[in-house]
């Protein structure tokens, strides 16, 4: 996880990346969306650390308390997909 703070003149173009903490996972083209609250949920994934992987799980991350709440989605888990014409 990662925060972007503004320059000196309140700008995020020029401004700093810094870590904040080091998640259980390290996934590539996941979805993420930042909650009302400031929160940040992260889901799915491929390549776990590098290795070839479908994410089946999700978490939440609290910047404030540094909290992570992790969510293991089962792996029986499963889409199915019906073509009604």
């Amino acid at each position: 996880m990662w925060k972007l703070t503004r320059d000196i003149k309140c700008n995020y173009v020029n401004g700093t990346w810094s870590a904040l903490a080091d998640g259980p996972n390290a996934p590539l083209y996941f979805a993420s969306a930042v909650l009302r609250d400031g929160r940040v949920f992260v889901t799915g994934g491929e390549y776990d650390n590098g290795v070839t992987a479908e994410l089946l799980a999700a978490e939440i991350y609290n910047p404030l308390t540094r909290h992570r709440l992790l969510s293991v989605v089962s792996c029986q888990w499963s889409v199915h997909f019906t073509n009604d014409n």
